[in-house]
């Protein structure tokens, strides 16, 4: 108990310690904003430059992440430095999320193609030339999405493949829009626009859309 009592003081001691040290913020990138004449709104975005951008004059590929918030910002750049930094398995990228503000009507083409028709020209005409004026950029755009989302990047994929270079979709499951997807595939797949792209969809076995696994 004697022991106990001295390892508690100790621990104790050195949070004590610890709240004395002088706070330094960490920061990981920062949010800014894009008034955009194609949606007819503010859309905000965060953006993670890579760790030696400015002691550089390297040109980097681009990450578009969907569904962008604070939280979704950590973790997506987290995972991109583990994989650069740590695992050494892809280069340095800088990391664009998108927020949302309406996520339906962006992300979902089954009813109505005009959300995602006029957020691929948003991409195309508006964000990604203002991310390649701003910043180094080597042409190389990659779009990642989840669970509605990824409905836009498969849709992107299907409809305009000159966009990105890649594309990740992951949850990428569509109840009740199968038929849609399956018409769009066999339609446009044969052309000659998708040599050299690349399209990756991941799915989960413990879904909550999709407790049968029939996706």
């Amino acid at each position: 108990m004697k022991n106990c009592s001295r390892y508690l003081f100790s621990v104790m001691f050195v949070l004590t310690c610890s709240a004395n040290l002088s706070a330094q913020e960490i920061s990981i990138g920062f949010r800014d904003s894009l008034k955009s004449e194609i949606l007819n709104e503010t859309r905000y975005i965060f953006i993670r430059l890579p760790e030696n951008y400015n002691n550089s004059e390297k040109l980097y590929p681009v990450l578009y992440r969907l569904d962008g918030d604070k939280h979704l910002f950590v973790e997506t750049v987290g995972t991109v430095e583990r994989l650069v930094y740590h695992e050494e398995v892809i280069s340095e990228m800088i990391v664009v999320l998108i927020e949302n503000t309406n996520r339906g009507r962006g992300m979902w083409p089954v009813r109505s193609q005009t959300g995602p028709d006029n957020f691929q020209k948003f991409f195309d005409n508006e964000l990604k030339p203002t991310i390649n004026k701003k910043f180094r950029t080597n042409s190389t755009d990659i779009l990642c999405g989840q669970s509605m989302s990824s409905a836009f990047v498969l849709y992107s994929f299907l409809t305009s493949p000159d966009s990105f270079d890649a594309w990740i979709a992951c949850s990428a499951g569509f109840p009740g829009g199968e038929e849609f997807y399956y018409n769009l595939a066999g339609k446009n797949l044969n052309s000659e626009l998708f040599n050299g792209k690349t399209i990756v969809m991941t799915n989960g076995l413990s879904d909550s859309y999709d407790p049968e696994q029939k996706i």
